[in-house]
C-alpha cells in the first residue's frame, strides 16, 4: 500500500499540482450541492416487518387484534411513508368488515392499541370468503429525530362473528417505512 506524504515537499511537482486541484474541486459549490443532494435523496425502506408465524385465527369482531410492528429511526423534516397490509376474513354467512389501524410509539418504546394512531383503513369481507386484502399508506414526517415504532392491528364490525388473518405464502401481513426524502412542504389546494 502506498504511503501518503506527510508535506507537499514529499511529492513531485506535478502530483502536487493535481492533489491541489482535487482539493479545489472538493471544495467547489457545485461539489457541496451535488453532496446536499444526495443527503436530501430518499433513502428507501428504512425499517419493515413480515409476518413469520401461521394464521391468526379465531378473535372475535370488537376486540382490536394486534398482527405485527416494525420500528426505524427517523429524522426531522424528512418525508416517510408508513404502509400496511394485512389479508382478513370472516366467518359465517353474510357480509361484513374490519378496520385497520396503525398505532404509534416516538420514545423507541413498543406501541399499543392505545398508542396514538397514526392511520387507519378497512375492508369490506364476503361470507366464508379468500380474504381480502386491507391497506394502509400514511404520510409522516417528523419534528425531531427519534425511533418511529408502529403497530399493526385488526378490528372486526361485528362482535358475533370470528375474524380471521391470513398470514401464509405471499400473502402474510407486511408493514414497512420508507423515507422518501427531505420533506419540501405541501403543494397543491384544498377544496
Amino acid at each position: 500500500m502506498a504511503r501518503i506524504a506527510r508535506t507537499t515537499k514529499d511529492v513531485e511537482p506535478q502530483t502536487e499540482r493535481r492533489l491541489r486541484e482535487l482539493d479545489r474541486q472538493a471544495r467547489h459549490p457545485a461539489d457541496r450541492v451535488a453532496r446536499g443532494a444526495a443527503a436530501a435523496a430518499a433513502q428507501g425502506i428504512v425499517g419493515y416487518r413480515t409476518r413469520s408465524g401461521g394464521h391468526i385465527s379465531s378473535f372475535p369482531g370488537g376486540t382490536r387484534r394486534l398482527v405485527l410492528s416494525a420500528n426505524a429511526p427517523v429524522t426531522a423534516d424528512r418525508l416517510y411513508l408508513v404502509s400496511a397490509r394485512a389479508g382478513v376474513w370472516v366467518s359465517g354467512p353474510g357480509y361484513s368488515g374490519a378496520d385497520l389501524f396503525l398505532t404509534h410509539t416516538t420514545d423507541g418504546s413498543e406501541p399499543t392499541t392505545s398508542s396514538p394512531d397514526l392511520g387507519g383503513s378497512w375492508v369490506t369481507l364476503r361470507e366464508f370468503s379468500i380474504p381480502n386484502q386491507g391497506v394502509i399508506d400514511q404520510l409522516y414526517v417528523p419534528t425531531a429525530d427519534h425511533v418511529l415504532s408502529v403497530l399493526l392491528s385488526v378490528v372486526g364490525w361485528d362482535s358475533a362473528r370470528s375474524y380471521f388473518v391470513w398470514s401464509a405464502d405471499v400473502r402474510r401481513p407486511q408493514l414497512w417505512i420508507t423515507d422518501l426524502g427531505v420533506a419540501l412542504g405541501p403543494s397543491g389546494v384544498d377544496y
